[in-house]
């Protein structure tokens, strides 16, 4: 993994994972209904500065059965409390 972060200019994550000969498993035929997929009950903690993007990914994580505590920034995740 490799990170780049620069103050205003935002952070570049670079994941790289090993290439692999074999093909990836199909997901099942009802792979897509939530309910044949795993789900947590644990919290998470987004930090994103734009609204938006914050409150889909806090729908779409809350699906599957998470809670969601949403911050704008690191200073206001540094003080969030559910």
């Amino acid at each position: 993994m490799e990170v780049q972060s620069q103050v205003d200019q935002g952070s570049v994550f670079r994941v790289y994972l090993p290439a692999t000969p074999q093909p990836a498993h199909p997901l099942a035929a009802d792979a897509n209904d939530l309910d044949a997929v795993a789900r947590g009950d644990e919290m998470i903690l987004i930090v994103e500065d734009e609204v938006r993007v914050a409150t889909t990914i806090a729908a779409i994580v809350q699906d599957y059965g998470y809670r969601t505590l949403l911050a704008s920034d690191a200073r206001s995740a540094l003080t969030s409390r559910p």
